[in-house]
């Protein structure tokens, strides 16, 4: 009596996994997603236009961040040793500096820097 209700419940389980497996499959879109255009701005012009807002910085890194707006993130350090990270929009060239954020947190209560 249990061989039956084993054997049905295997082959339930087999046919459910297979429509489910075709389901995810036939949910998937197809077609390629089209890569981005490359930015009018390139990372040379983003560094020098960021390097022109920090007197005395050089570049420590450079990504384009395309989250809200494409805009190059330039990570900027001056000689005595400040971070700035500088955004340089992608199509216009203009850099500003990145709003503030606070990563020096010592609310923690383990006393490092978070």
């Amino acid at each position: 009596m249990r061989k039956p209700v084993i054997i049905t419940t295997a082959a339930l389980s087999t046919v459910l996994g297979v429509v489910w497996a075709g389901v995810a499959i036939a949910d998937q879109d197809r077609t390629p997603a089209k890569p981005e255009p490359a930015p009018a701005v390139s990372i040379e012009q983003a560094v020098r236009s960021a390097l022109g807002t920090v007197p005395g910085g050089r570049a420590e890194s450079a990504d384009l961040d395309d989250d809200d707006r494409r805009v190059w993130e330039v990570e900027v350090v001056t000689p005595d040793g400040k971070e700035h990270e500088v955004h340089v929009d992608a199509t216009t060239g203009k850099a500003q500096a990145a709003p503030a954020d606070d990563t020096d947190d010592d609310r923690d209560d383990d006393g490092d820097d978070d």
